[in-house]
Order: structure tokens, then C-alpha cells, then sequence
């Protein structure tokens, strides 16, 4: 076990794994004998190893502390288990620990404070380093996995004391100057030692915080909600600093009045991620910490536990606002009068649809109606589901043709009922309405394939978070999906639960003293990081450290550079300025990054960002520092990096993390996770783990299936209700056993008779159907006269194969006699004979009368006459004993149902261990591994903690969240690099709320202020407080932007066309924003460029849109003429917000086709890191003539919006706004609209150009707009015609178009200098 390390040469990774597998096997023997050695009590720091037998050892012998008891415990801290897939084994393995623990303790100490105290470990080669990096790792490891670690073991604590107190003993004693502790270290230079010490000291610090964060939690309910922390009032937040004071209440048993509902708690880790019915349920606010230094809050100011509990809540906050407000909206109408209308009824009678928001905030959400729980499937790769089938949200998902339905689902499956949606079941029974979350398993293809079968329906799999719904669906589908008055929808609100959960577990579950680099990241209480000294990564303050630069050289040259060195680094940064391939900038960013933990490298587009970061790439793998992780929000980032690290061979050991259709086919060839593993050789133990766990699935899956088919159609025959009888009702069943004497003769009498189905009845079912009664059954028709046929027949309810009791001639001729008694017998009179003849005939003197009672189910039960029982009565307490006996047999097969459910999950656990093992020796190898955001938190417990990557570098940071990089950062990492702009598009939030373009509630919670922006905002390093001298006033161009060609047909490549043609729509609907003058510019000036012969290619014309009906708008107008691509996103939300499926089918397909003039049409939020050749921007908002003093330009006055739109072009940008309403909400709009001002870049006309005949004047535009002076100057002749239809004139038009004024009453009046052929006619349509 001492060598069973990856470190060791003889040991690989695979060998360490296969006996770890081997001796932690749960239940297995090499448990049970570390668990005797964890136990032995005769352990010395004086004793020699020896081999022990301790179950039969009959001589008592001590053993060694050093080489044996602290080998055990090194072993329980090596990167064999630390780093293990095999997290079960490992939890097995540390629960000895949890079960011995105080032992362990008293061992530690004991064995510890001896050697303290003689000043030696006693052991040549035993250093104090390796005993304290041991003892200290095992306790934190143990600690983060046992969670209640500290309150459990009284003993913890002071052992954490005590190890504090033993490593200041040691460590002062081997830095003196004559040091006087006797080990190895004691001999090493002092350079060394204040490392070692250094490196040590962190760990152990953690460890202490973990300890004090514990003590003060027993004492936290105790104390009152920690008083209000004072800060910077340059933050302007002084005032929501008062009101938050005033307004505190506390999460959990912290409120006044307790709990808000039963998901409220003090701690995250308490709380479930998946809210409850309680909880969705609460007209309470939920508890929203507020997200900046000095509010108040019950966690200690400046601490990583209250940074990860403000991002955890805020985080789950924004999963989960959206479907908490569709369900209360739903709720709200469920709750109305029957007859009062609203949008749910008619929703629901128009077979569901969107239920539209009535704001420009809350989302619309999809509401599916008609709901049928179909079956209960067991999936080996999604576990257990719910089958349900629903209507198709829309019409055209209800269409009769299979095939249209199925296209329907193609485009909207990408968007609606989508694999990790969230979802939420509503069920109103008996006026109560019970709400049931979960996600869909489904995918796409499963969702096309119901639909083709199912007519106007699909089918879906989901996996809900409480088993309560999926006893209700069985009892549901025993009663055959009949649902009486129940009502039951499915609210689909637009948020991917399964993009956010991973993010959620990583922080609810993270050690806030694991997370490094925690002084730069938490909040400074003065809310500044200007006091925080930056120190070089910890890998690079190890003695004699350098850095090799010579790979940023082609030819051959040495540089070094050393992080703590000074001199060193003024060295590197000059020379790097002068003879490097790089611009000053980017050389000082290289070696701040390389110098500092934390390094944000920031800038407007096209300043070299991505290429830094690569650079860096090049210089930490050829100094063999990793691995790095590499995180970037889109797969298009990360992808395009990735093809340049593969492209430079600046390394080959490259990994990428993701699926194959989402990744770029040259990386996902070259270096994809899943592409890499094929071709590992696995171990013949994680191949026999991985088959055994499958298996084991497989058997479970089958239990499963036996299970449901039992639990709905649960037996109430004969030895089920037996069983119930004799607990429940002994005497009942005594009576029914021995019934009277006529009974049991006819009974036995006709017991070969079978039914209908071939059964033949038992005693329970001949007295549960009645049939003794009907033998003593007078007949309906019994005053009618008798005949031969009717005194023989069958018509009364006591016939049937009773019947047979007649076909008698003594019977015969009794009636004959009878007969002649009088003139005629009634048919009653008849069977009466007939009966008493039969009864005497079995002994019985006369016929038995017939019960007809009505008793209650409480009389019946306490009278065991079952036999005088009528047939009401019988069914009563029939009835009343099956659904006992169902009741009964639901409570035995719903806890066989979870055990079953539990097992199928641990053995998908141990599978996915299993199969880990191979990506963990792929990624073990790796220097470079890339991932997404989402990538990174999906397998930060399964892979990436295994790995131990040194470095993080994120890129887009500016669009990442803050709570994303804080689950994404590994324990280990020591150096973190930031690359983006913060002064572009923020991250994307779901939940308005949070997002500082709130004017009320922004400034509190912040939550879209990715890491980087606060981090620069804090004054963490200068920051570029940021078109042009507007947002980044140092920003000079470099000389190739010198050379981008001028805009053919315009005088000027920036302009900004400022009209006063107001906007259309009144609300605040995304969608409904439009201005219709500006969409007729667009058009116009769209296909005035595609004239010019030279803008035709994919990229070259962007239309960018403040708001998406604007872009519908747009699209309707230029798709008659040209080509217009969509991009996924916008049509996705346009599906969100308006139900529109067909621009998916749009976008999808127009992904691949590759035609000459195509038209990008794209909305600003959507256009981030990309570029075009020319931008025309519609800003859309315009309050016309009249202005409104107050009048709001909605998104416009978002500085990074506006950053984003007005730094997309390469060669030419044309803006159509109202620069007054601009500049009188927005401080940046001032600023740009005034440069252009000065710039002669702004009027209420556009200045068109020749490129032919540049030397060409504008002629003045006649008054009337419909009428424009055709001239061609380079002709020299001049004449008035109709006005020309600029883009139907063409054939005419030699000379294309020099000036183009486009008068502010919206009717475009074209000035033209132009070739005319003679005697041609034109007419003009613009």
C-alpha cells in the first residue's frame, strides 16, 4: 500500500486503480483488515515494523506509528484514491475513517505530540513535510466528504488544534538559524524551506477555516443576523444598503417567523436544487442574498462560504423564476370562477399553446394540454421515467398528415419539449392542485417518432424529482388512464434545467476552503481589490524557478523569465517589445499573466485577445506547466482555439470534452474525449466493474418491469383477499368458509359450470357474484299467467343454468295439477313450486328468504353473516376489502418500487465509475484539456478533480457567469487567466430581476456582472475604462485596419441616419417592437449594396436589430429579393415568445447553404464575437416628432449593448435611430452621437456615392418626393423624370447611384447620376 501510488515508476495509473478496486471492494475482506489496523490500539513511535496477524496474534506486539499506522494513512491521501473514478470504493474506503475516528484521534495524538516532543521523527528518511502534508490531507478529504464531519467527532476539532500547534513547533524549529529539530529538512537551504513551509501552511489553513466555520455554525442560531457592514459610498449603494438592513430577514430558522417553506434553509447544502410544491407554491419571496461587499448577510463578510452561498442562491434563483411564474399564472387562473374567462381556459380549448407574457420581462411559457400518464419505462442510460402523452402545442402539430407533424417536431423539438427541459406537472384533483417537477429524458428523435404515430399527440419521457407523482400515474393507469374530473397540464417554461443543475451541485457541494485563489475572489469588505498585493502562481515561487520565452521566436533565441524576480521581469517585458512578434500591449499582457495568479487580459475586438491567450498556451506547454484547463462559453470559441493550438503544434496532448455534433470535425477527429477513449485499452477490471454493473441493471430493469405490470393489475382473487380476511376480518372469513348447508349442496352441485372466460368460480367468487342469491330469486315478470314456455323459462334473475332445476315431469305434472285448480297459474306461482320442490328434494323444507338489506360498510364489518347478506351489501364490502387489499399490496410494492429504483441507481453509478476509468487515463496524459463552461461543471466531480490541472484559462470571460467560473475552479489550480471584454454583452439571464439593466433591483443582485467586469470595476488592475475615444479612449489602430478597402456606393464608411418616424406598438413585448420607416431603409440600403457587386458572399451584409420583431419585420421585406439566414438562437426565442416554428426550419437549414447574395439578419444580443463587412444597425425605439421627456430607448441604454452593436463592422457601419431620444437616456449614446457630430457623420439624410465617378456633386432634391432631377455628370446633361425604381432600373442604369438623399418623411427621393440610354422610360418605386 506504501508504493501503490501513480507516482511511484513501478506503479502506473492503471495498476493503482486496479487495486484500489481490489481492497476497497465494498462487503469485501481488504476493508475489513484496514479497518483492524485503523483500530489497533498498540501502536509506538518506538516500534519496529513487523508483520502482523492481529486476529491471531496471541503476543500482544506494538506497531510502528511511522512505517506502519502513518504509511496506512498516507495511503488513504495518495492520488491512487484522491484522484480515483472509483468514488464509491473511495467513500468505502473513508467511511473506516468515519467509523474509527476517535481512535484515529487518540492515536495521532498520542503518537504526535511524543514525537513533537523529541524533537526527531525517528526515522532516517521520514521528514516532518511528508508526515504534515499527510495527516493534513487525509483530515480535509475526509472533512469535504463527510460534510458533518467536525459536529460529529468532538474529537476533530481539537486534533486540527493540536496539528496547528505541532507544525508551528516544527516549522519554527527548522528555520532558525541553528536548527534544532532532527530531520532530513532541517539541512536544506533556507531558500527551501520557507517554500516547503509556505506550501504547507496553505492546506492546513483550509483545513482550520473548515474547523471554525463549523464552531461558529453551532453558535449561528443564536445570534442575531450579523449588523450592516460599512463601505465605499462611491459605489452609490448607501441607500440600498439602509433599505436591505431594514428589510433582512434571514434564510431559514434565521427568519423572524421561521422558515418561508420546507426548502427554506440556513445552509446551501440543505437545500434540494429541484424546488418542492411547498416551495412553488410560497407567496413568500424567496430568500435572495444581495450580491455586493457590506450587505447584510449571516455569513462572514470577506469569506468564499458567503460568496458561494450568494452565487448558489442567485444561480438557482435564475433556474428557477421562470417556472415558478408560469405556474403561478397557471394557479391564478385555475383558481378563478368556473365560468370567468382567461387565457388558460382558452388555451386549454384550443388544445393548449403559448401562453404569452403580458410583459417585456416575464417569459412565455408553453402550456400542453390533454395529459395521459402512459407507462412507467426503465431506460439503462436514463433511469427510470414517466411516459406521458399530450397534445401538440400548436395546430400544425395537430395536422393530420403524420408527416407534417413530424416536420413540425423536427424544427420546434429544438426549442420545445427539448432533452433537460424543465417541466412541471400540474394536477388538480377535488380543487387541490399538486405540482410535480421534473426533466425531460426524451430526445428529439423520440418526440418526431410519437408524433408520426400518434395523431395530434407526442409522447415524452420525464424524470420527475418526487416519486409521489409516479405512484399517482400507476394508480392512475390501474384505473386505465380514467381521470374523472381531474384535470392535468404540463407547463413547459424556456429553461434548460439540465445546463444549469450541473453548476448548482458543484457549488452545494464545494468545500468553500478548496477553492483557491479565494482572497482575489471574495468580496473586499471595502469593496476595492486596490490593497490586495499580487503574487506570481505558486508553482512559480518554488527555488530556482523560470520560465523558458524562446518558443515566441522562431529563430533561435533564449529568454527567461523569472515570476519573482523583478529585474527579471522589466528584462522579459522590454525585450518581448522590441523583438517579438508582438505589439507592446500584448507583450506586457503575456508577462503579467505569466507573473500573476489572477490575470485579466481585456480589450475591444480585434485587439489580439485570443491570440495572447494562445501565445500563453505556447509558453506553458513547452515549460511543461499543467494541465491547463481550458474553459470558453460557445463550442465555436473554445473549438477555434483549439484548431490553432492543433495547427501550431504548440502541443498534441490536447483533450476536448463535449459531443461530436456540437464540436468542430477537425477537433473532434484529432482530440475529442469520447473519439480517444475508443481507442483506449481498458483494464480487464473496469471492463468485468463495467459488465457486472450493467447486468445488474439489466436484472433491475426487469424487476422493474414485473413490478409495474403487478401493481397494475393488482390479484383480489381468492388468496389475496383469504390473506386480508384472515388478518383483518377472521370471523367474516370463518362464516364465508362455512356456509349453510343448501349453499355449500348447490355450490358443489354445479362447481364444474365455468363462465365466460373459462373460469370456474371458488366459494369467494360464488358469494361475491350472488349466485345463491339468484337461485332464490322470484322471477320480474311473476304476475304474468303461466305458460309452458314461461314456467320453464329463464326469465327472471334467478335463472340461467338454474334453470335446469325445471326439466322434471314430477315438476311438470305439480304444475298441471295446479292447473286444474283454477282457470290459469302465474309465473310466480310457478317458480314457487318449482323451488320448494327443488329444496325439499336437498332437504331444506322450505325456499330460504332473500336478503335485501342496505347496511353501511361499518354494519357490515361488524356482522359476520356474510351469507344473509344482500347483493348490495356484498358488493359494499366487496368493494371495501379490494381496495384495502390494494391499498395493503401499494404500500409493500411502492417500497420494492424504491429499493428497485435505488439499486438501479447505484449500479448506474458504478457503471459510469467504471467506464470513467478509461477518460481518466486519457485525460491524465493530457497538457491541455478544453471544455465548455457547462462541460467543465458536468465532469468537475467525475473527471476533472481526478486530473489536477495546475492552470485556468477562461476565454469569452466576459460572457460567462461568475457562479460558472467559481464551480469550474478545481481545487488545484494556481494560476487563473481571464480573457475577454467586459465592456461587451453581459451573460445572458433568464430572470430580468438580476440583471443590472434592472433599474430597481440590478444594482442589488448583479448577477449577470461576469467575474472579469467585477473584477475590473474593483480596481483590480487598471482597468481600459472603455466606438472609439466613447469606450476605449487609448484604443489606436493598428495599420491593418488601414487597409480595409472604403464602402462602395457611400461617401462615408460610419453614418448614422437620425429620423424622427416613431416606433409601432405600444407594449413592452419583445416582439411586438417595430419601426416600419427604418425597416423600408434597411431594405433599401441592403439592396443598394448588393448592387455594388461586391457585397453578395455570406458576411459581408449584417443587419443587426435591437429587438426581434424588428428582424421579423426585416425578413419579410428582403425575402422577396434575397437570401436571409436566421441564426438558431433568434428563432429559437422568436418560438419562445410568438410560437413561430417555421424560422427554425430556416435557420437549421440555412446553416450549410452556401448561395450568392445572402443577408445576414441577426439581433444585437446574438452577435457577440462575430464581425461583418458592412452593419447596417436598426435601433428601432423612437418616440417620432413630439418626444416624451421620460421617454425609455428600452435596451439601447445598455452601454455593453450598445458597445457589442456599434463594434461589429470591419469596413462600414450605418446606423438608423433618433439620436435625441438616444442621447437624452444614455450617457454613451451622448458621447458617440457626438463624436459624429463632429465628424460630419450624422443628418437626416444618407449620402450615396459612384464609386465610378467619384469626382461626381449631388444635385439638390426637388421638392416633391416623387419626383427626382436625373443628371450624370460625367455625361454633362441633365433632365427631370418620374422617379427611378433604383433596384427594377437596372437594365437602364449604366452609372450606378452617386448620391442618394433619403428624406425624413420617410419616403425615400433618390438623386441620381446616371447613364440613360435614349428614349428609355423610368419609373420609380422605392
Amino acid at each position: 500500500m506504501v508504493s501503490a501510488s501513480s507516482l511511484s515508476a513501478k506503479w502506473t495509473l492503471t495498476d493503482t486503480q486496479t487495486f484500489l478496486h481490489t481492497i476497497a471492494e465494498p462487503g469485501g475482506s481488504g476493508l475489513l483488515r484496514i479497518g483492524e489496523i485503523l483500530r489497533y490500539e498498540h501502536v509506538s513511535t518506538e516500534a519496529r515494523s513487523t508483520p502482523f496477524n492481529f486476529r491471531h496474534q496471541p503476543v500482544v506486539q506494538p506497531l510502528s506509528f511511522q512505517t506502519g499506522y502513518l504509511s496506512l494513512i498516507a495511503f488513504f491521501a495518495s492520488d491512487s484514491v484522491t484522484r480515483s473514478t472509483y468514488h464509491h470504493h473511495v467513500n468505502a474506503l473513508y467511511g473506516l475513517l468515519d467509523v474509527n475516528f476517535d481512535r484515529i484521534a487518540a492515536v495521532l495524538t498520542r503518537c504526535m505530540d511524543d514525537l513533537i516532543a523529541s524533537k526527531s521523527f525517528k526515522q532516517p528518511n521520514l521528514s516532518g513535510a511528508s508526515v504534515f502534508q499527510t495527516i493534513t490531507s487525509v483530515l480535509f478529504e475526509y472533512c469535504t466528504r463527510f460534510k458533518t464531519a467536525v459536529s460529529r467527532h468532538p474529537e476533530f476539532s481539537p486534533l486540527v488544534k493540536k496539528l496547528g500547534e505541532w507544525f508551528k513547533t516544527w516549522s519554527d524549529g527548522i528555520q532558525s538559524a541553528n536548527p534544532d529539530f532532527n530531520e532530513p529538512l532541517a539541512t536544506a537551504d533556507l531558500r527551501n524551506r520557507e517554500f516547503t513551509i509556505k506550501q504547507l501552511r496553505r492546506p492546513l489553513e483550509a483545513l482550520e477555516d473548515v474547523v471554525d466555520r463549523a464552531e461558529r455554525a453551532t453558535r449561528r442560531l443564536a445570534e442575531r443576523p450579523r449588523e450592516l457592514h460599512a463601505r465605499n459610498n462611491a459605489e452609490g449603494q448607501l441607500a440600498s444598503l439602509v433599505d436591505l438592513s431594514l428589510s433582512y430577514q434571514g434564510p431559514g430558522e434565521l427568519r423572524d417567523e421561521g422558515p418561508r417553506h420546507d426548502n427554506d434553509f440556513e445552509s446551501i447544502a440543505d437545500i434540494r436544487i429541484a424546488p418542492t410544491h411547498d416551495e412553488l407554491c410560497s407567496p413568500l419571496t424567496p430568500f435572495l442574498p444581495a450580491n455586493f461587499p457590506g450587505a447584510p448577510h449571516h455569513l462572514p463578510p470577506q469569506s468564499m462560504e458567503r460568496l458561494i452561498d450568494i452565487q448558489f442562491r442567485l444561480l438557482r434563483e435564475e433556474l428557477l423564476a421562470p417556472i415558478r411564474s408560469s405556474i403561478s399564472q397557471v394557479l391564478e387562473d385555475l383558481r378563478q370562477a368556473s365560468g370567468a374567462p382567461n387565457r388558460l381556459k382558452d388555451l386549454i380549448a384550443r388544445g393548449g399553446g403559448l401562453y404569452k407574457s403580458v410583459d417585456g420581462h416575464s417569459p412565455s411559457f408553453t402550456v400542453y394540454a390533454e395529459v395521459r400518464g402512459e407507462n412507467l419505462e426503465c431506460d439503462l442510460k436514463r433511469g427510470l421515467c414517466c411516459k406521458i402523452s399530450l397534445n401538440g402545442p400548436s395546430p400544425r402539430a395537430r395536422r393530420s398528415e403524420a408527416s407534417k407533424r413530424a416536420q413540425y417536431w423536427e424544427n420546434a423539438g429544438r426549442r420545445r419539449l427539448v432533452q433537460g427541459g424543465l417541466v412541471a406537472l400540474l394536477w388538480q384533483s377535488a380543487g387541490t392542485t399538486r405540482i410535480y417537477l421534473g426533466v425531460v429524458s426524451s430526445g428529439i428523435k423520440e418526440l418526431v417518432e410519437s408524433a408520426k404515430k400518434l395523431d395530434g399527440r407526442v409522447e415524452i419521457d420525464i424524470a420527475f424529482f418526487d416519486g409521489e407523482v409516479e405512484q399517482r400515474l400507476l394508480r392512475l393507469m390501474q384505473a386505465s388512464n380514467a381521470i374523472g374530473e381531474d384535470t392535468m397540464l404540463l407547463v413547459e417554461a424556456p429553461v434548460l434545467f439540465e445546463s444549469i443543475r450541473p453548476f448548482l451541485d458543484a457549488l452545494q457541494a464545494r468545500e468553500p476552503s478548496s477553492v483557491p485563489l479565494a482572497r482575489y475572489l471574495s468580496h473586499p469588505e471595502s469593496g476595492s481589490l486596490k490593497g490586495v498585493a499580487m503574487s506570481p502562481p505558486a508553482y512559480a515561487t518554488r527555488p530556482g524557478f523560470e520560465l523558458d520565452l524562446k518558443c515566441l521566436w522562431k529563430g533561435a533565441r533564449n529568454l527567461q523569465l523569472q515570476p519573482t524576480d523583478a529585474d527579471s521581469i522589466v528584462h522579459a517585458r522590454e525585450e518581448l517589445k522590441t523583438n517579438s512578434g508582438l505589439d507592446p500591449s500584448q507583450a506586457d499582457a503575456i508577462v503579467d499573466a505569466l507573473t500573476s495568479e489572477v490575470s485579466l487580459i481585456q480589450g475591444p475586438p480585434g485587439t489580439g485577445k485570443s491570440f495572447t491567450g494562445i501565445e500563453l498556451l505556447r509558453i506553458l506547454t513547452e515549460n511543461h506547466i499543467g494541465p491547463i484547463l481550458l474553459i470558453a462559453y460557445t463550442n465555436h470559441a473554445l473549438d477555434h482555439i483549439l484548431c490553432k493550438v492543433l495547427d501550431d503544434g504548440i502541443s498534441l496532448k490536447v483533450v476536448r470534452l463535449g459531443n461530436y455534433m456540437s464540436t468542430d470535425k477537425t477537433v473532434a477527429d484529432a482530440c475529442l474525449l469520447d473519439h480517444l477513449v475508443h481507442n483506449e485499452e481498458t483494464t480487464r477490471t473496469d471492463r468485468t466493474s463495467a459488465y457486472r454493473h450493467l447486468q445488474a441493471m439489466k436484472e433491475v430493469r426487469d424487476d422493474i418491469s414485473v413490478l409495474m405490470n403487478q401493481i397494475i393489475k393488482i390479484d383480489t382473487t381468492q388468496p389475496s383477499l383469504d390473506d386480508y380476511l384472515l388478518l383483518h376480518c377472521p370471523d367474516h372469513l370463518e362464516e364465508l368458509n362455512n356456509p349453510p348447508y343448501w349453499i355449500q349442496h348447490t355450490f358443489e352441485e354445479f362447481s364444474g359450470f365455468r363462465d365466460t372466460e373459462g373460469n370456474v368460480d371458488t366459494l369467494m367468487d360464488y358469494w361475491a357474484k350472488g349466485k345463491d342469491l339468484k337461485l332464490i330469486t322470484p322471477p320480474v315478470n311473476g304476475t304474468q299467467p303461466v305458460t309452458n314456455s314461461s314456467a320453464t323459462s329463464a326469465d327472471h334473475v334467478g335463472g340461467g343454468r338454474y334453470a335446469i332445476l325445471s326439466h322434471d315431469s314430477q315438476d311438470t305434472n305439480l304444475v298441471q295439477r295446479a292447473g286444474r285448480s283454477r282457470s290459469v297459474l302465474t309465473v310466480a306461482e310457478a317458480w314457487l313450486l318449482d323451488k320448494q320442490r327443488y329444496f325439499r328434494k336437498i332437504g331444506v323444507s322450505d325456499v330460504p328468504t332473500l336478503p335485501d338489506g342496505r347496511r353501511d360498510i361499518r354494519a357490515l364489518l361488524n356482522d359476520a353473516r356474510v351469507w344473509k347478506m344482500s347483493q348490495k351489501e356484498r358488493e359494499t364490502v366487496c368493494a371495501f376489502w379490494t381496495n384495502e387489499v390494494r391499498a395493503e399490496a401499494r404500500t409493500v410494492q411502492m417500497a420494492e418500487f424504491d429499493r428497485l429504483k435505488g439499486r438501479l441507481e447505484e449500479s448506474r453509478t458504478l457503471r459510469e465509475e467504471a467506464l470513467n476509468a478509461a477518460k481518466h487515463a486519457v485525460l491524465s496524459r493530457a497538457e491541455i484539456i478544453g471544455c465548455t463552461t457547462t462541460g467543465a461543471a458536468k465532469s468537475l466531480t467525475s473527471l476533472l478533480s481526478g486530473v489536477k490541472p495546475k492552470v485556468l484559462i477562461v476565454e469569452e470571460a466576459g460572457q460567462v457567469l461568475e457562479a460558472h467560473i467559481l464551480a469550474s475552479l478545481v481545487g488545484t489550480i494556481e494560476h487563473m487567466i481571464l480573457i475577454g471584454d467586459p465592456l461587451q454583452l453581459r451573460p445572458s439571464l433568464a430572470n430580468f430581476k438580476l440583471s443590472l439593466d434592472n433599474p430597481r433591483t440590478g444594482h442589488i443582485f448583479r448577477f449577470d456582472e461576469s467575474l472579469i467586469e467585477r473584477l475590473s470595476r474593483m480596481a483590480f488592475i487598471d482597468n481600459l475604462h472603455n466606438p472609439r475615444k466613447t469606450l476605449y479612449p487609448k484604443l489606436e489602430d493598428h495599420e491593418l485596419v488601414s487597409k480595409y478597402p472604403p464602402v462602395r456606393g457611400m461617401t462615408t464608411n460610419v453614418f448614422f441616419l437620425d429620423h424622427r418616424h416613431p416606433e409601432e406598438g405600444n407594449s413592452e413585448d419583445l416582439v411586438s417592437k417595430t419601426n416600419l420607416y427604418e425597416v423600408r431603409m434597411v431594405k433599401d440600403l441592403v439592396m443598394h449594396f448588393l448592387r455594388q457587386g461586391c457585397y453578395s458572399q455570406r458576411g459581408d451584409i449584417i443587419v443587426l436589430c435591437a429587438y426581434l420583431g424588428q428582424l421579423l419585420e426585416i425578413r419579410k421585406a428582403l425575402s422577396t429579393e434575397v437570401t436571409t439566414v436566421i441564426d438558431e438562437r433568434d428563432a429559437g426565442q422568436l418560438l419562445d415568445l410568438d410560437g413561430n416554428d417555421e424560422l427554425m426550419a430556416e435557420a437549421v437549414a440555412a446553416r450549410n447553404v452556401k448561395v450568392s447574395n445572402q443577408v445576414i439578419l441577426r439581433t444585437i444580443d446574438n452577435f457577440q464575437g462575430e464581425e461583418g463587412a458592412i452593419v447596417i444597425l436598426s435601433l428601432v425605439r423612437n418616440s417620432g416628432q413630439a418626444p416624451a421627456r421620460g421617454r425609455n430607448v428600452g435596451f439601447l441604454n445598455s452601454e455593453n449593448r450598445t458597445n457589442v452593436a456599434l463594434s461589429r463592422a470591419k469596413e462600414g457601419l450605418y446606423i438608423l435611430g433618433n439620436s435625441e431620444d438616444l442621447c437624452r437616456q444614455s450617457k454613451m449614446w451622448r458621447g458617440v452621437v457626438a463624436e459624429l457630430k463632429d465628424r460630419e457623420q450624422i443628418a437626416s439624410a444618407i449620402p450615396i456615392a459612384c464609386y465610378l465617378h467619384p469626382d461626381s456633386v449631388a444635385v439638390y432634391v426637388p421638392a416633391h418626393p416623387s419626383w427626382v432631377a436625373v443628371t450624370c455628370v460625367h455625361q454633362n446633361a441633365t433632365r427631370m423624370t418620374e422617379s427611378i425604381d433604383l433596384l427594377s432600373a437596372g437594365a437602364h442604369v449604366h452609372c450606378y447611384a452617386q448620391d442618394l438623399i433619403l428624406a425624413q418623411d420617410g419616403v425615400p427621393s433618390l438623386v441620381l447620376h446616371v447613364n440613360i440610354q435614349p428614349q428609355s422610360p423610368f419609373h420609380a418605386g422605392m
